[in-house]
């Protein structure tokens, strides 16, 4: 009878003590949560691609460079500025991406063609010489340098956007405010994983930016 008091004991105590310490839910920047609520990641703007306006700029894929591998090599053989091609890993808990465009020189253009690709999670090593798949052609985002100010010294904001649909089944929704505001892409990446970026025409220095949602 003492030891069935002593277990009940045992089990009360240990049912206090968890309720005394459950854990709260945290998110990324070790912030406390509602578990009822839905929180939207906040992902800040990275780098996808630099690109000089000095040097050669590949025009575009070549019909035998649309693959994962093909690119890798061709950006390796450097051939025709094909070394000025960015490969881009997308993070698994991005579902589209935005893109603006930032430039040294009001009025310059940079022009963008984009491809997108799915490696599948069971062959996301982007440094595997294995791991391919093929490259649909989202389109041209073709940007033009406003004056507004951007957070990286010494550039500005593009104001103008022209998209030129392509292969993606997607529709990429654009703002393009002109007058030195902010031009702005949204792509849905359909479940895409890996991005490739052809800087296929440069007046001015520049940065592609992206932001996943």
């Amino acid at each position: 009878m003492k030891k069935r008091i002593a277990l009940y004991l045992l089990l009360l105590l240990a049912a206090f003590v968890y309720a005394q310490t459950r854990i709260a839910p945290i998110d990324t920047a070790g912030d406390r949560v509602d578990p009822g609520a839905l929180h939207s990641a906040r992902v800040r703007w990275v780098v996808l691609d630099t690109t000089s306006s000095t040097g050669t700029e590949p025009s575009d894929l070549a019909v035998t460079e649309r693959t994962y591998q093909t690119v890798k090599t061709a950006i390796d053989t450097a051939a025709s500025g094909d070394d000025e091609i960015s490969v881009f890993d997308v993070p698994r808990s991005w579902n589209t991406i935005r893109l603006r465009a930032i430039g040294i020189t009001d009025g310059g253009t940079a022009t963008y063609q984009i491809y997108a690709g799915t490696l599948g999670d069971g062959n996301r090593d982007t440094d595997s010489t294995t791991a391919d798949c093929e490259l649909a052609y989202i389109g041209q985002f073709a940007f033009t340098i406003g004056t507004q100010a951007s957070v990286t010294t010494d550039y500005e904001l593009a104001d103008t956007l022209v998209y030129t649909a392509s292969d993606w089944t997607k529709t990429a929704t654009v703002t393009s405010p002109t007058g030195n505001r902010v031009a702005e892409g949204e792509i849905d990446l359909a479940g895409a994983d890996v991005l490739i970026f052809v800087a296929s025409t440069v007046t001015a220095d520049c940065k592609l930016l992206g932001r996943g949602l």
